[in-house]
């Protein structure tokens, strides 16, 4: 299996993305802004998404190797998946509970 990804520093930053409370300080005129990077998948799991870029993972993880950022959320998105999975087979549940 062939993966292809492709790492991006330095996005121009989600203001609510860093340390609690880093967002009242990001629309301050002088705020500080948390740079963040992303990961986009050109190929993986068999598929080729032609240079138009698959899944994307923001992150605020080194990215010069993506490869690194890229297994720590697909391992993280298997133990959770397979978790919210298991969960719900063991107490019968249909939905997940709500929000209201």
């Amino acid at each position: 299996m062939e993966t292809e990804l492709l790492g991006i520093e330095r996005l121009t930053s989600y203001a609510q993305y860093g340390e609690e409370g880093c967002e009242k300080e990001a629309y301050k005129k002088n705020g500080k802004t948390n740079e963040i990077n992303a990961v986009v998948v050109l190929k993986w799991d068999g598929k080729d998404y032609g240079g138009k870029g698959g899944p994307v993972y923001l992150t605020n993880m080194g990215v010069k190797n993506p490869f690194v950022a890229f297994d720590v959320y697909d391992d993280r998105s298997l133990i959770e998946n397979c978790l919210y999975k298991e969960s719900k087979h063991g107490w019968y549940i249909k939905h997940s509970p709500q929000k209201k």
